[in-house]
């Protein structure tokens, strides 16, 4: 899955496992990119216990992303967080450019073990087989979802931004390179959001005591 306008980069990776000696159902989602499903359809595997699936654009994506067994994707906060809610372990695209955002969210899922990069499409085989092999991997990247889960994820707001603070320290620029005012600029932002957090909980607080 890379988006809802679909990418080549979809394409690569559903040829590449259409070669490999795995049994696994391979759902490639385009999403409105009807030439990218086409090109899906046309791809034979090599052995029988690979099969490819080309999907249109799917509404209910987290509907999908609760059978999956893992989830290749870009770091696109959205699909990214919707695979936290739904605890699929993620083989995140971090190939050649990337977005600074994007880049970010998948150092946010690596760090915090939800996950693996995929920095070099040489890796990639050996990332599939070590997900589809070890089942205490899935589980403990699972796990690793459950403290970023919706229903948790209020009682870890000021971790998750403190550690968020750390890196932009660390890496502080403009995603278009134009100066470091914009990377400043959202982190008061993201400090006074959390004020203002803080602020709704004791109000809440107060009113069901």
């Amino acid at each position: 899955m890379m988006g809802g306008v679909g990418t080549n980069t979809a394409y690569e990776y559903a040829q590449k496992l259409a070669r490999m000696n795995i049994v696994a159902d391979v759902l490639v989602c385009a999403g409105k990119n009807k030439s990218l499903r086409e090109k899906v359809e046309q791809i034979e595997p090599l052995l029988k216990g690979v099969k490819i699936h080309a999907l249109d654009f799917v509404q209910d994506i987290h509907e999908l992303m609760f059978l999956a067994s893992f989830l290749i994707t870009k770091g696109g906060g959205m699909t990214l967080f919707d695979a936290i809610a739904a605890k699929v372990p993620l083989l995140c695209h971090s190939i050649g450019y990337q977005l600074s955002w994007d880049k970010r969210n998948i150092d946010f899922i690596v760090d915090n073990k939800m996950g693996l990069a995929i920095t070099e499409m040489g890796d990639f085989e050996k990332m599939v087989h070590r997900l589809i092999d070890n089942n205490e991997e899935r589980l403990r990247y699972k796990r690793n979802m459950q403290k970023y889960h919706p229903i948790n994820f209020h009682s870890r707001i000021k971790e998750i931004v403190k550690s968020l603070h750390v890196r932009m320290k660390k890496d502080r620029h403009d995603p278009m390179g134009r100066s470091d005012l914009v990377a400043g600029d959202y982190k008061t932002y993201v400090c006074t959001e959390v004020s203002w957090f803080d602020g709704m909980r004791n109000r809440f607080k107060t009113l069901f005591s």
